[in-house]
């Protein structure tokens, strides 16, 4: 089975599955081309506030309770993770 499917078996991606401190797991990255820093500066500055860079996140609930599938290089530590996903 591919990890997607099992994380998405264990880690339900639907509304009000959880809430902002109740993520999925978050794996780090290692980068090819880049850095933390390069990743940060992808995001606007209000955003870069919400997230920790270096990280692909499965499951990101925000304010709404809604879930993001995947947080693509980041890690949120905020609730709006709508803006970082």
């Amino acid at each position: 089975m591919t990890y997607c499917v099992v994380m998405s078996q264990t880690h339900p991606v639907r509304y009000n599955v959880g809430s902002c401190s109740n993520r999925g797991p978050s794996i780090p990255v290692v980068y090819d081309h880049g850095d933390t820093e390069t990743t940060r500066q992808l995001y606007g500055p209000n955003s870069r506030n919400e997230f920790q860079p270096g990280f692909i996140t499965f499951r990101a609930i925000n304010n709404e309770r809604a879930a993001m599938a995947i947080c693509s290089g980041v890690k949120p530590t905020g609730c709006n993770t709508e803006h970082v996903s």
